[in-house]
């Protein structure tokens, strides 16, 4: 969904490459620090790979914000 909004924008190749591999490897992570962290689980705590969810939910935050800052500001 975010491809054709990326191309909506009119900035630089190189932010328009980070936003889509930040928006491609967001998804990665969460789901592997979802699986990761049940896998290693012990005493019913989630293992330290958990900790990609995070990571995965940083990297969506700098992806919107970046995609809503290039929208907003070269919209016309």
């Amino acid at each position: 969904m975010a491809q054709p909004l990326i191309d909506a924008t009119r900035g630089s190749d190189g932010i328009k490459l980070l936003m889509r591999i930040l928006f491609v490897a967001s998804p990665l992570l969460i789901s592997g620090g979802f699986f990761a962290g049940a896998l290693t689980m012990a005493d019913g705590k989630p293992g330290a790979l958990h900790r990609l969810i995070y990571a995965g939910l940083a990297t969506l935050t700098v992806a919107l914000v970046l995609l809503g800052v290039n929208l907003i500001r070269h919209r016309g």
